[in-house]
């Protein structure tokens, strides 16, 4: 890190400790007290809000995927004077920059600091941007993600050490995506009775990075196809880890590959839907085969009070039936599926319930849950801790959804609607890269766990001057926040770094 860089930050931090400090005087007027206030125009010196494009477009060159793009998706007969790459990365950008739709690159492309900073004369407009995307078959937008996953490995054979390449954990879940098209090619009405798409993603729980996201019509179950994208994710991941894990719900519980995943060294848990005889088998199980569970608690510094449950106050007062957990416990016992032809282990958690109504005790009821795996060296209270980790899954898609805004299906053909959905997919990759890199790896793991718009306020979102000078391209901030010397020594790092094809 550069002297000045390091003093001037310095000074910043000094300043921010003096401004922050609580000192408790009373004022006589209010904190905010500007009132001569006035705008002016700088004719020399050129600035863009979103100063870590420059971070990012440097990692995205170092990778490679630029030339991976051009040289596997064939869209354009002649460049005039685009790329495919140019297109690809120009709608990425586009959802780093804060963009929610193709209408937002229109604000990029009339900023001349933002050309300036990615050495580009000129961007590709929102229009431009949609017939690319029409021009997208089912086998390129295979092709994108092929080309996307390899960059993931790219990324994780240069970032990930021996240890953390030991076991990779793969989730799989669906989502239903309304929309109030009329004219949305694919659109169908799913089980809930909205009208849209059912989009299945699957995600590699430690990086956080997306390595498939399919689009299906509104009809499609969870499970339908999922076999071959989930056979997909685990040959891409078995190229950098050692072994592989899947978790998912009941819906894909795909029981004719088991055996399969079994023999190929797959390790899975699912969750299982509770058929008569699995319940049956479940009451049958002696007391001294049931071990008493509990949910691990959130450790807190500081212990606080506990507040009033609103919810619960209500519904006891106006005595609507509520269902309160007692206990729980686990047990476990051998099953072998209609189609499969090996036994396999499952895990019951029964929870004990009072059903009640108002303060009035109704009646206690008993409750299954159950779990298929070939897990056999992880005790069953950790194997039911390993599945519940699959929720932060949802959370992953919640942000596909409405962090990255991959599912706002912006065409109306099925197939645009879809590439743009991955293409989507790479800005949240990015976010999970520049964790990997990051030379802070507390930071570093906070940015993976990261919300999309908490990764664009701290690494994007950054005030930069941009100059050009010769052949070289000057980011110089313009504002200081506390990711700055982060975010500097991981783009010396990514610059200093030349990543090996994996």
């Amino acid at each position: 890190m550069k002297n000045n860089f390091a003093r001037i930050a310095e000074n910043y931090k000094k300043n921010l400790k003096i401004r922050l400090e609580n000192n408790n005087d009373e004022r006589i007027k209010p904190v905010f007290s500007a009132s001569n206030t006035d705008y002016e125009i700088s004719e020399r010196i050129k600035a863009i809000p979103c100063g870590g494009i420059g971070l990012v477009d440097q990692l995205i060159k170092r990778t490679g995927l630029p030339n991976m793009i051009n040289e596997n998706i064939h869209l354009l007969k002649r460049h005039k004077p685009y790329f495919e790459s140019d297109h690809i990365l120009n709608i990425a950008y586009n959802i780093v920059c804060g963009g929610t739709c193709l209408e937002d690159i229109e604000l990029l492309r009339n900023n001349i600091s933002y050309m300036d900073a990615l050495g580009a004369k000129r961007v590709p407009d929102p229009t431009t941007a949609g017939d690319f995307l029409r021009r997208f078959e089912e086998d390129d937008i295979w092709k994108l993600m092929d080309v996307f996953n390899e960059a993931n490995t790219i990324v994780w054979e240069n970032t990930l050490d021996k240890r953390s390449r030991r076991a990779c954990i793969l989730d799989v879940d669906g989502k239903i995506q309304s929309t109030y098209g009329e004219c949305k090619e694919g659109m169908d009405m799913s089980y809930t009775g909205e009208w849209g798409f059912s989009t299945l993603a699957i995600t590699e729980a430690t990086t956080g990075a997306h390595l498939h996201v399919v689009n299906r019509a509104g009809n499609a179950l969870s499970q339908e196809g999922a076999d071959e994208w989930i056979d997909k994710s685990i040959n891409t991941v078995k190229k950098t880890f050692d072994s592989v894990y899947l978790r998912g719900d009941s819906a894909f519980s795909l029981t004719w590959k088991f055996d399969e995943w079994n023999d190929q060294d797959v390790k899975f848990i699912f969750g299982y839907d509770a058929f008569p005889n699995l319940v049956k088998k479940a009451d049958l199980l002696g007391k001294n085969e049931w071990k008493s569970f509990s949910k691990p608690k959130k450790r807190r510094e500081k212990k606080r009070k506990k507040k009033q449950r609103v919810k619960e106050v209500a519904v006891i007062r106006r005595k609507y039936k509520n269902i309160i957990q007692k206990k729980l416990y686990v047990s476990e016992f051998k099953y072998r599926p209609g189609k499969c032809k090996k036994d396999y282990r499952v895990i019951v958690l029964k929870k004990i319930v009072d059903v009640k109504k108002g303060q009035q005790l109704l009646f206690e009821d008993v409750r299954y849950f159950f779990y298929i795996t070939n897990i056999y060296d992880t005790c069953s209270t950790d194997l039911i801790k390993f599945i519940h980790g699959r929720c932060n899954h949802e959370n992953k898609i919640e942000q596909l959804a409405n962090g990255i805004h991959a599912l706002k299906m912006p065409a109306a053909e099925f197939m645009a609607n879809w590439a743009y959905m991955v293409i989507c997919s790479l800005a949240w990759n990015i976010k999970s890269w520049l964790g990997l890199l990051m030379v802070d790896k507390v930071k570093g793991e906070e940015l993976i766990k990261a919300e999309f718009k908490s990764f664009q306020n701290k690494i994007i979102q950054i005030p930069c001057q941009v100059l050009t000078t010769g052949r070289k391209i000057i980011f110089r901030y313009l504002n200081y926040n506390l990711w700055i010397e982060s975010s500097y020594a991981t783009f010396i790092k990514i610059k200093k770094m030349k990543f090996s094809s994996a």
